[in-house]
């Protein structure tokens, strides 16, 4: 009853403090609850802390210059508080009041908190501390700034006093404060540069993993902005960097890690020579390999090794990451404008871990020594990978770095890949679906080897189909994903070899299709819609249409409108109809009408929420997935569109679309607007006084929006082409246009092609 009371009692404060919000004193008396309130609980005095803060954000420049200097004053009171809460609260009030006057008048400040730290309290010295770092974080190149007496010139050499305090968070204070002048390097730093690499020396031995992580981020640091500066103490570096990424504290091994990649960017960006780092990969190597081991840690984080069957469980909000929709394509005349992508995350984790980071490693030193790394890697790898070794998790780590080093290696792993793929297929049963699923990635990345050394099919590419096709089967959903996405790996490499196998392939997909779980769902639309682009009009015979369309049109109709879920299934569909063109027509009403009554209803909610309120709102999505495969569908149906656009409301909601303020959906409509007037010019010939002056406006180029205006400038062109004379009142605001950018030194190379095709048809 008495915590229950307490409680009350609280709520009752916290309810008088906002009750006098509106009152001009309000700031003041916030400060004071926070500073000097000290018989009320803490949750009060840091809840009134946070409410001036946020005041302090939003009105500060309305508060009178008393009352600003009455918050300072108190604030600095409180930054020595006994309570440690107190101490943060007050730190991150002096910086946002700090930011808000950027500085000016702040000498004093800092000249008071920079004699905390000699303070003999040390609730007086952290507190100091803190808000200096935060203080630092946010308006570093201020405090270097002459107008305020550069304040760096006082605070570093006392920042690096620290560096051997007794106390280690106060070392892990300093040495975080100097960190973060690396990015801008202001002279200050630069002439006490000797007593901060000794420093840093000295720390290398400490015995707080806190001061060790921090000593690899500036190592790291200054790699990549000063590698002059610890040139001469190259050896030791690399020396205490590889000691640390062997280290068994996993925070301190991934940050010296990142020190690798680094290092190989530096031979090609600031001539270091390769040969440094090269005399250490024996030692190097074997460490990575290590770090790429998953821990037990790691896989209690995974929900642990067994051979889990939960591919009947309904995937969790929480397991699904958000998916956003951008425009789909820039248009190029004879192209299509995709991009390749690649991504080795083998994992659905979102954190970034050693086990990634040292992979990442060991494929950046692949790239940069190339075979001359298999010496000390082959080895270990047939170690891991020998029929003998009993240790799981060794084989996998194995595999991932086989997997890691394939682009880098290539030529000189090839050799052995004749025995190593039939190997590697035979893992894709292994009993633990960890070492399944890094093998599908694996395989994936040798993928092209397997098709152009396997011209009859027989020897490794129909093995290997065959069993990712199981794989896809699987009733792990971690092996289903990496099975999904190395099969399509697969069909990007194979294009037309996979006609033979369509029914097959497409009965598996479409068995799978009835059984995935809504995230791999995701993965497995992308298969779909890559095996249409890879194999083009084959996919168009009946009896293949006969397996994929219905499942496909079923999990359409499943879908409501406003379901985000839909995204990746009209991705998937607009890669069919582009790749079948007339074989979609059956299919081509429904999905049309119902892409006309997204755009309509997404359009119409728009306008109802009014433009402020949907900034940060990603709806637009479904306007511009639904655009995209408008014009995949016209794209593929060509002319026999036409009954449909005639029958429709499609013309004016384009027109809409292409007015819109968001920069994503005017890039797709004038896609859409390009690929109507190359199929369907009758329908757009009437309409040429709406279209034409506002796609002449939008051919224009900046940084942000060199798509929207390939677009724009594309679609003109295809218009023109078809319309000749009709465009001739356009014209001076055409060429104006066009000439001003083909001038324009700054444009892609590509925009530019563009808009000297488009230039040569309105000509």
């Amino acid at each position: 009853m008495s915590l229950k009371a307490d409680n009350e009692r609280q709520a009752e404060v916290f309810k008088e403090i906002i009750s006098l919000k509106k009152n001009e004193d309000f700031n003041r008396c916030l400060a004071i609850i926070l500073c000097s309130a000290k018989s009320q609980p803490d949750a009060i005095r840091t809840a009134a802390g946070v409410l001036l803060k946020n005041s302090i954000r939003s009105n500060y420049h309305k508060m009178s210059t008393p009352t600003r200097n009455f918050i300072k004053n108190k604030v600095l009171q409180a930054v020595g508080d006994e309570k440690k809460e107190i101490r943060k609260t007050a730190a991150l009030i002096a910086c946002q009041t700090a930011s808000e006057d950027k500085l000016n008048g702040w000498e004093k400040v800092l000249h008071h908190l920079v004699k905390m730290l000699d303070s003999p309290s040390y609730n007086d010295v952290d507190g100091a501390f803190n808000t200096l770092q935060k203080i630092c974080e946010d308006e570093k190149s201020r405090l270097d700034s002459a107008e305020l007496g550069r304040p760096l010139n006082i605070l570093i050499p006392k920042f690096l006093t620290f560096f051997v305090h007794p106390k280690v968070e106060f070392r892990a204070y300093a040495v975080g404060s100097v960190n973060l002048f690396l990015q801008i390097m202001p002279q200050a730093l630069r002439v006490n540069m000797k007593d901060y690499l000794k420093g840093l020396g000295i720390l290398t031995n400490d015995k707080s993993f806190i001061i060790r992580k921090l000593v690899c981020q500036a190592f790291v640091s200054l790699v990549l902005q000063d590698l002059n500066t610890i040139l001469p103490h190259i050896k030791q570096v690399i020396e205490f960097m590889l000691k640390a990424t062997a280290e068994s504290k996993e925070e301190v091994a991934r940050e010296a890690c990142e020190f690798w990649p680094i290092l190989c960017e530096a031979h090609h960006t600031k001539g270091l020579d390769s040969k440094i780092l090269k005399s250490y990969l024996p030692v190097l190597v074997p460490i990575l390999l290590k770090g790429m081991i998953y821990s037990s840690l790691h896989l209690v984080y995974l929900g642990g090794d067994e051979d889990i069957e939960d591919s009947h469980i309904p995937d969790r909000k929480q397991d699904i990451a958000p998916r956003h929709h951008g425009p789909k394509v820039t248009k190029f005349y004879g192209a299509n404008g995709d991009a390749d992508t690649w991504d080795d995350d083998d994992e659905d984790e979102s954190y970034w871990n050693l086990r990634k980071c040292s992979a990442s490693s060991l494929d950046t030193l692949a790239t940069d020594y190339k075979d001359d790394l298999l010496p000390f890697l082959l080895p270990l790898l047939r170690k891991s990978l020998d029929s003998k070794q009993t240790d799981w998790k060794i084989t996998e780590a194995g595999i991932l770095a086989l997997g890691a080093v394939a682009e880098g290696c290539f030529k000189g792993i090839s050799q052995h890949l004749n025995q190593l793929i039939p190997f590697l297929i035979s893992l894709l049963k292994h009993p633990k679906p960890l070492v399944r699923s890094i093998t599908c990635w694996t395989l994936s990345r040798y993928s092209k080897w397997v098709i152009h050394t396997d011209p009859n099919d027989e020897k490794f590419f129909k093995p290997l189909m065959v069993q990712l096709l199981q794989s896809i089967q699987d009733k792990n959903k971690r092996v289903q994903e990496a099975a999904c996405s190395a099969f399509a790996t697969l069909e990007e490499e194979a294009q037309e070899r996979l006609i033979p196998y369509l029914e097959p392939i497409l009965k598996n997909l479409m068995f799978a299709l009835q059984r995935y779980q809504a995230k791999n769902l995701l993965v497995l639309y992308d298969a779909i819609g890559t095996l249409a682009e890879s194999v083009g009009p084959a996919l168009g015979r009946k009896e293949l249409l006969k397996i994929l369309m219905p499942p496909l049109m079923s999990k359409w109709q499943q879908l409501n409108d406003g379901d985000r879920n839909i995204f990746p299934l009209l991705e998937c569909l607009t890669s069919i109809a582009q790749s079948i063109r007339g074989g979609f027509l059956p299919f081509a009403a429904p999905v049309f009408s119902r892409c006309l009554k997204i755009i309509h209803k997404t359009l119409v909610h728009m306008k109802q929420m009014g433009r402020s309120a949907m900034e940060n709102d990603s709806t637009k999505e479904f306007i511009v997935c639904s655009l995209d495969l408008l014009s995949g569908l016209v794209e593929g149906l060509g002319s026999s569109i036409e009954s449909l656009v005639a029958n429709s409301d499609c013309l004016a909601l384009l027109y809409e679309c292409l007015r819109d303020p968001d920069p994503d959906v005017r890039q797709s409509a004038f896609g859409l607007l390009g690929d109507l007037g190359k199929a369907c010019i009758g329908h757009i010939k009437p309409h040429l006084h709406k279209f034409m002056p506002v796609t002449i406006s939008n051919i224009t180029f900046d940084n942000n929006s060199a798509s929207l205006c390939n677009n724009a400038s594309w679609a003109l062109g295809e218009i023109a082409l078809r319309v000749g004379g009709d465009m001739s009142e356009f014209m001076p605001g055409i060429l104006e246009k066009l000439v001003s950018l083909i001038k324009n030194p700054s444009a892609p190379k590509s925009l530019l092609e563009n808009a000297a095709i488009t230039l040569g048809r309105v000509g």
